[in-house]
């Protein structure tokens, strides 16, 4: 046993002790200290876990399976830290650390009756998640020490890949804390658990938004297949929890058991969809290797539901029938949850019951948020003020205009256009009253809405019957696509340690204007291949190319005109400067 495996021994025994304190707390309050003592020896000694494995990663200490695995000399330094959380192993440790800190800050910052009560629930889960690294094992040793590492997958050495792990593991572990504290208030009655709940809540949706963000972004440029969003199992696990947390950010104060139905679903979703990733529950291009580990998850959800089920049932008190509009709007949130977690669990669904493997497509998704997203459109403008402004009237016609000059054909587009530029009109109005008398918290909260409905015109544009199309040329040939005329003036390979990269020179023109793209692809020594997309951005449109095949003499290129992109990422930018406003006007608004 090496000294990273008796950390997590430890870790282990502190993570259980910290659970027996916890439910002795209740009725002791030195037990509840004794409970926060081994709060911070959970964290410490996972603390030192993750520095020992970060530093094998930096070392190449080959000697471990998992740095042997995923990590080789010519790793940039960067990746091979990135790469401590790309395998199941180590992204368990990392998942183990993160809440170990979350679960400190929550109890060092509240020392009540209401956190003592959401320490035994906090442990427990620190204990499951002890269990799980302790099982999958990252400090496990191979019997010989190889002379180089197998590598990172090469999809994952890019930039968004930096962001996009770290902030999914902070935005669903975040949800943990609001999970006990709503366990807590519900059982002992006092209802200053929403109102911290709301805080937490914030802060893990501001960072789930960023993870699913720069995760649609890499698809977008790293992938090569032109789109963002594919309905993934694993994208529809980050969208699930982003759903109804959007809810209980909109739940009425009054509706006590509606908000604690979210918070629940909430926090079962994270741990869902980390089952749907490590199981082999469902195929995906973004899942782990198939492991039994994946059951465990799925055992723990049904225990954890079911206990939160009956404490919740046993805490129900009387309802207040209030927010009307909002409530309203948490149950379409809800509702297309439901839909997106029918759709994902259908394949393995139909393989049980019929032993064929059938899947649905992007068209069933789409076919069923487009109605439901208008009515969120809808919903999010009548309940402003400011009917009597001509500003939400002015951007509807304006929106109108856009997609009808990108082509807009059937009832959907032109729809979000019309009730979008209502709302975007109703809440700038608004913003602006607020940003004038300077309470940014509220603008923060405004610019987030602003951002919601930008990013959701673009992604209705952007399903404008895109063109696209495959181009086979030699240096030297013309072609001609979507209103651009291009000539490949020839190839640059460019030589690295371990892999070549072949670039392509494309000279284009689009009316008066002319620029060059280079889009490449990489080869690597293992047989992989991945692309190098180029992208050129525009106000309405953009133009997307990758090269996807190359012979002695000629190329192929996938090309595709994909309109209102640019409304998706500028949209994307001002919620995340939105919720990151609003949590920076909130006093401790993350870790109260």
């Amino acid at each position: 046993m090496n000294v990273g495996q008796i950390l997590l021994w430890l870790c282990l025994l502190s993570s259980v002790f910290a659970s027996i304190s916890g439910v002795l707390g209740s009725k002791r309050a030195d037990w509840a200290r004794v409970g926060r003592f081994s709060s911070v020896a959970v964290f410490s000694l996972s603390s030192s876990a993750l520095v020992i494995l970060a530093l094998a990663f930096l070392g190449d200490d080959f000697s471990f399976r998992y740095v042997a695995l995923h990590s080789c000399y010519d790793l940039p330094w960067v990746y091979k830290l990135t790469a401590v959380w790309a395998g199941q192993e180590g992204s368990l440790l990392f998942w183990l650390w993160v809440l170990s800190a979350f679960s400190l800050t929550f109890l060092l910052r509240n020392r009540d009756r209401l956190s003592d009560g959401a320490l035994p629930v906090l442990s427990l889960v620190q204990t499951f998640f002890c269990l799980l690294v302790l099982r999958s094992d990252p400090f496990l040793k191979l019997p010989f020490v190889p002379e180089d590492g197998r590598g990172l997958n090469p999809l994952l050495e890019s930039p968004w890949m930096v962001l996009h792990p770290p902030s999914l593991y902070l935005g669903y572990i975040g949800f943990t804390v609001p999970f006990a504290l709503s366990l807590a208030g519900v059982a002992s009655g006092d209802e200053a658990w929403m109102e911290r709940s709301k805080r937490w809540f914030l802060f893990s949706w501001t960072f789930l938004t960023l993870g699913i963000l720069t995760g649609m972004k890499w698809s977008y440029v790293v992938l090569g297949w032109g789109g963002y969003w594919a309905w993934d199992p694993v994208e529809n696990a980050s969208l699930m929890p982003w759903l109804t947390a959007t809810a209980f950010l909109h739940s009425p104060p009054r509706r006590k058991s509606w908000s604690f139905f979210l918070v629940v679903v909430t926090f079962e979703l994270t741990i869902f969809g980390t089952f749907l990733t490590r199981s082999g529950f469902v195929s995906s291009v973004h899942a782990f290797a198939r492991s039994p580990l994946g059951y465990y998850f799925l055992a723990f959800i049904l225990l954890s539901g079911g206990s939160a089920g009956w404490i919740g049932l046993r805490g129900r008190g009387k309802e207040r029938s209030e927010g009307g509009i909002m409530f309203l709007s948490g149950l379409v949130l809800c509702a297309l949850c439901l839909v997106t977690f029918l759709g994902t669990i259908f394949p393995a669904v139909s393989e049980l019951l019929s032993g064929r493997r059938m899947a649905l497509g992007p068209g069933f998704f789409n076919t069923i948020f487009a109605p439901l997203g208008l009515s969120v459109f809808l919903l999010f403008g009548i309940c402003r003020k400011g009917l009597k402004s001509p500003l939400p009237l002015g951007i509807s016609a304006l929106s109108l205009y856009l997609v009808l000059r990108l082509g807009a054909r059937g009832p959907y587009p032109i729809l979000a256009a019309l009730f979008g530029g209502f709302a975007l009109g109703n809440v700038l109005l608004q913003a602006l009253r607020f940003l004038r008398s300077g309470d940014f918290g509220r603008f923060g909260r405004d610019l987030v809405h602003i951002g919601t409905v930008i990013f959701a015109f673009g992604a209705y544009c952007s399903s404008l019957g895109t063109e696209e199309e495959v181009e086979g040329v030699g240096p030297g040939e013309d072609f001609r696509f979507g209103g651009y005329d291009f000539t490949l003036e020839g190839f640059s390979p460019e030589p690295k340690r371990g892999r070549m990269l072949l670039k392509a020179k494309l000279r284009v023109k689009e009316g008066r204007e002319e620029f060059t793209l280079s889009p490449g692809m990489e080869f690597y020594e293992g047989g992989q291949t991945t692309y190098k997309v180029e992208v050129r951005s525009g106000l309405l449109k953009d133009l997307y190319v990758a090269m996807t095949e190359v012979t002695r003499d000629a190329a192929s290129f996938y090309l595709k005109v994909v309109p209102g992109a640019s409304f998706i990422w500028s949209g994307g930018c001002l919620v995340l400067a939105g919720a990151f406003l609003s949590l920076v006007r909130r006093k401790h608004a993350a870790f109260r």
